[in-house]
């Protein structure tokens, strides 16, 4: 089962990226559909979304009883096709009147209010992602007989350019090396202890029952940033909001949040990490 399942929107996009064709918001593909915020916004012609988002849920795991009667978190596989969470979470759930600080708010977007037991709430659905000081890199990935996988840099040299033809079976079997490339770029996402606070004040309020803080799914998001004017008690002002907010991958995770009250690392990789197997004998 794969960690990170890459979706055919973030496919999509790609293609019209770099082959420089119109890119067309489709409809039932977008975050702001889910939620219905800034819904049906097409980006300006030209425009196209970038990555630099992430949603998060706690519906990406089931308990499964293992060794012992021991239960463990088994994650569920998203499809290609999936264009949200299977059970979506806000990172910040507050009253109107303790609304986010302008700067607070900054680094979030998809504001929404929802009600929860008869009371208003502000949610906000995605986060922003900051990309500064990470690198695009190239791997070479050798899987070992016993699983294991020993990771090092991929770095061309002169055969690659004067490439051999190798031997394909067209009736028996082609096999493929222990080995695969694969193109990274590395990123850390720290969960402060104000964000671990607020996720634990979300699932009091959604579930009245703090243990259900579990980010169990990451999803990766594409959007552009739109400024929006917004109501809140003291009158409207402008918020920082996207559109076009479509899922890039799904990424399988298990974080009981409120056992992390220092805060946590999330540590993703945002490169198109598929696996680009090599032939015996390449």
């Amino acid at each position: 089962m794969e960690l990170n399942t890459r979706t055919v929107y973030s496919s999509y996009l790609q293609t019209c990226l770099l082959s420089e064709l119109p890119f067309e918001l489709k409809p039932y593909t977008t975050l702001n559909e889910r939620f219905n915020i800034q819904s049906g916004v097409q980006p300006v012609v030209g425009e196209m979304p970038k990555l630099g988002y992430m949603a998060i849920g706690n519906g990406g795991h089931k308990m499964v009883v293992g060794a012992g009667g021991l239960t463990k978190p088994e994650p569920i596989q998203h499809l290609a096709t999936d264009a949200c969470a299977y059970n979506p979470l806000p990172f910040v759930l507050r009253l109107p009147t303790e609304d986010l600080t302008p700067v607070e708010r900054a680094n979030y977007a998809l504001r929404k209010e929802v009600i929860y037991s008869g009371t208003t709430y502000v949610g906000y659905y995605l986060r922003r992602i900051d990309f500064t000081g990470v690198l695009a890199s190239m791997e070479l990935r050798t899987v070992g007989d016993d699983g294991t996988t020993t990771v090092t840099p991929f770095v061309p040299d002169n055969s690659n350019l004067n490439p051999v033809p190798q031997d394909v079976d067209s009736s028996g079997v082609n096999l493929t090396t222990g080995q695969y490339v694969s193109a990274s770029a590395k990123v850390a996402i720290e969960i402060t202890p104000w964000e671990v606070s607020e996720l634990t004040n979300v699932a009091k309020v959604m579930y009245d029952d703090e243990d259900f803080a579990i980010i169990s799914e990451i999803e990766l998001v594409t959007a552009l940033d739109k400024m929006v004017s917004v109501s809140g008690p003291s009158g409207s002002f402008n918020f920082n909001e996207v559109i076009a907010a479509q899922v890039a991958s799904h990424i399988a995770a298990f974080y009981p949040v409120r056992f992390s009250q220092q805060g946590l690392q999330i540590y993703l990789d945002i490169g198109a990490s598929e696996p680009l197997w090599k032939l015996a004998g390449n």
